[in-house]
This record gives structure tokens, C-alpha cells and sequence, in this order.
């Protein structure tokens, strides 16, 4: 939560908004003050409360946004990328095949085997 909101501070300063959260000790933070907090915890916990100190608490199992981002190795997306069609796309390309070609320019291009492109390679 801490990198969150200090990562996206430009847009959350002077607004109202909640956080959700399925760590429950974290919503008690806010309400109890607890002499057994670190430094560290402390000093985050202050900057958060700078921003927000709505803090929601929503059980795991409800919270369907994080459960699938903790999963998303098991979540299977298709490639939106038709990498064949950019390997001869790149074939084509004629100021690409000089770069290519040329030993004089610093840029350093290297092709790269695609798993699952069966065989073609790409820049």
C-alpha cells in the first residue's frame, strides 16, 4: 500500500478515496496507536495517513481483484502480438535489413527465437 500511494502521489494528492485491503491487522493501524511499531512501520504508516486513512477491510476470498493478480500465473492471456507477421514485416523492411548490413552504427541488433513461433526469429 505504501508503494502504491507513493508511486501514484501526483494524482492522489487532494483527493478523497479508500483503500481496500485484505490485511486486517493494517485497518487496526490507523485506529490504535501501538507502542509496539517500528520505526519503519511507523514512518509508513504516517505517510499513508497523509493521504488516506480510509482503510476497508475486504476478506481475501471476496477480493477478487487481488486473488487473480496473486494467480496470474495460472490466468492464460493470448498473444495480441502476431509475432510471425512482425518477423517478415521485419524481413521487409529495408532500412532495418541496412541497419543489419552495417557495421558502422553503435546500435547492436541481435534475432531472437519466439517460443512457439516455430522456428522464426524476430529483432
Amino acid at each position: 500500500m505504501y508503494a502504491a500511494i507513493k508511486h501514484f502521489r501526483a494524482q492522489l494528492e487532494g483527493r478523497q478515496f479508500s483503500v481496500y485491503t485484505d490485511h486486517k491487522p493494517l485497518t487496526f493501524a490507523f485506529k490504535n496507536v501501538n507502542e509496539n511499531a517500528t520505526p519503519h512501520q511507523m514512518r509508513h504508516l504516517d505517510y499513508i495517513g497523509q493521504f488516506t486513512t480510509d482503510l476497508q477491510y475486504v476478506p481475501g476470498s471476496e477480493n477478487i481483484l487481488a486473488d487473480v493478480f496473486l494467480r496470474i500465473e495460472m490466468v492464460a492471456v493470448p498473444s495480441v502480438l502476431p509475432y510471425e507477421q512482425l518477423a517478415e514485416e521485419q524481413k521487409k523492411d529495408e532500412e532495418l535489413q541496412q541497419l543489419l548490413a552495417s557495421n558502422s552504427t553503435a546500435l547492436k541488433l541481435e534475432k531472437v527465437v519466439v517460443p512457439g513461433m516455430g522456428g522464426g526469429t524476430i529483432l
